[in-house]
């Protein structure tokens, strides 16, 4: 991106969340019975997240498997967007292309002092045109975890970026000796590092562990019967 203004970013982990554990049932007429009130479980990772922050979400509607996982996705994407801002005030209403400045286009952006050679989507702008300026405010995010940052694909959803952009983030940053560190300011500005954990049935998962709990207390105090009379043994009578 050229023509920048000025700029701002920040990274916060209040809003990102490492876990999000996404809860439903089954509301499909086709299920009956147990099938119908089992609560189902989706556990979706954002491995970004350095801190352990989980979110449990209530989901509405038929919980399948996919749906569960379309919700936690879409959770870990927007939190991690909200997490990870860039304001920009760049030149003009109008991009050195010729078209506006829209929301929704990808922006590849470079700030050195702030670690950013990634891609990005713009969120929100505000124009501002008067006597004596003419400029544009843009809010970037990370794009969803399925587009890319850094130079990657981008995915199907939002406008491609020119193939000069492929593998350009990581070049650049590694030519400008931009390096990040574990709790250190700036991590890296990509995207949710998304982990899909197994489906779950709740029931199912109480029962096992309930399962193994009764199991462990019966094997620690059953006594096992002895597998011989001891020698001093006296049948009935015999005592009289």
């Amino acid at each position: 991106m050229v023509n920048i203004l000025s700029f701002s970013s920040e990274q916060s982990e209040d809003k990102a969340k490492s876990k999000i554990k996404v809860k439903g049932q089954r509301t499909n007429k086709e299920y009956h019975g147990k099938k119908a009130v089992l609560t189902t479980i989706k556990t979706v990772e954002d491995q970004w997240v350095e801190s352990d922050i989980p979110v449990t979400v209530q989901h509405y509607g038929d919980a399948t498997p996919e749906a569960l996982e379309r919700r936690g996705k879409f959770e870990a994407n927007k939190r991690s967007a909200d997490s990870k801002k860039i304001t920009l005030d760049v030149f003009h209403v109008q991009t050195p292309s010729g078209e506006p400045w829209d929301i929704g286009q990808l922006h590849y952006v470079e700030i050195p002092p702030e670690g950013i050679f990634d891609v990005f989507e713009c969120t929100d702008l505000t124009y501002s045109v008067s006597t004596d300026d003419v400029k544009t405010s843009l809010t970037l995010s990370p794009p969803p975890a399925v587009a890319a940052s850094g130079g990657s694909a981008n995915p199907e959803s939002l406008p491609e970026l020119p193939n000069e952009y492929v593998g350009i983030g990581n070049t650049r940053r590694a030519a400008a000796g931009v390096t990040f560190k574990t709790g250190k300011y700036p991590s890296p500005w990509s995207g949710p590092s998304l982990l899909v954990l197994p489906f779950v049935a709740l029931t199912s998962a109480i029962a096992q562990s309930f399962s193994r709990t009764l199991l462990s207390d019966i094997e620690s105090n059953y006594n096992a019967p002895a597998l011989k009379l001891p020698d001093n043994y006296k049948t009935p009578g015999e005592e009289l």
